[in-house]
């Protein structure tokens, strides 16, 4: 579904999401010199295409399993959230690889031609922090909650002036977290080894008594060090941190399904007061909060 997007604007975007199998479930808007986009699928099988990115300024925000490389800009290899900056001065070949189950996505583009339009707004910040007239930045830091509710669809009911209002805040929200997950903590390129990926899998498939440092090392071939420093590479933090986040992300929905605190706590494998501390240090407020 468009509104009011010139073809010129909707064409390139479109055609991306149509070879990745999304173009149904695609929304485009007009935004300041530019296109705001958003798709929401749910894969049934894995998709492989190739596609050509736009030239200009792109800011991505989404939750999948998406692996993406370009010859001239570099690539990424996630499965879950993550938040990229893509500028280009010509189209970039991009060979790219959807895995199966939830794909959720939003941002915006702008054209090299129409990046003076946005002169004086956030845009410029974004420029300054990401200099480089050619270059693939991206972190897969961000939080889950925060890629949720960044893809999480505007209110169709709102008025037309209302719904260019809210669009306006979801494009500061965007380019806040390209700020904040990437300009501020240092571009992160995503490029895992196989052994790191599967150091990750085992976390994930884990969660409750994940391996120690030592044991998941072995598991993967891989000196203590070697993990340690190709994990924080890969993901921007380190296997610690990673597994708090998980748990803690996982801590989010299991509280809105309605469980007991103490129940949460032990499936995602803490004592019921130390969760409640490590959850208020995160989210501010003690879990009991979050239940429905």
């Amino acid at each position: 579904m468009t509104s009011a997007l010139s073809a010129d604007l909707a064409e390139p975007i479109a055609a991306i999401h149509v070879r990745a199998g999304a173009g149904g479930d695609l929304t485009l808007a007009p935004w300041i010199g530019g296109a705001f986009w958003q798709s929401r699928t749910d894969q049934p099988q894995p998709v492989q295409y190739t596609a050509d990115v736009p030239a200009g300024l792109h800011i991505g925000v989404g939750l999948a399993r998406l692996a993406s490389h370009s010859d001239t800009l570099g690539g990424f290899d996630v499965d879950g959230p993550m938040v990229s900056v893509v500028r280009c001065t010509r189209p970039a070949p991009f060979s790219s690889a959807l895995g199966i189950g939830p794909a959720h996505a939003c941002g915006i583009w702008i054209p090299p031609d129409r990046l003076d339009e946005t002169s004086g707004s956030a845009v410029v910040a974004l420029l300054r922090a990401f200099p480089q007239a050619d270059g693939l930045w991206s972190s897969a830091a961000l939080p889950a909650r925060v890629a949720l509710r960044l893809c999480a669809p505007l209110e169709p009911d709102m008025s037309s002036t209302a719904l260019a209002l809210a669009r306006q805040a979801r494009v500061l929200d965007l380019i806040a977290a390209a700020l904040t997950w990437i300009a501020e903590t240092g571009p992160i390129l995503l490029a895992p080894s196989p052994a790191i990926r599967d150091a990750r899998r085992q976390i994930d498939q884990r969660l409750q008594t994940p391996p120690d440092l030592d044991t998941l090392a072995e598991s993967c071939g891989l000196s203590r060090r070697a993990l340690t420093e190709g994990f924080r590479r890969a993901y921007g933090m380190s296997v610690g941190a990673y597994i708090q986040d998980k748990r803690l992300d996982l801590a989010v929905t299991l509280l809105a399904s309605g469980l007991r605190v103490s129940e949460v706590a032990w499936r995602i494998g803490y004592a019921p007061a130390h969760f409640a501390a490590v959850y208020r240090r995160r989210f501010g407020h003690p879990p009991s909060r979050a239940r429905r």
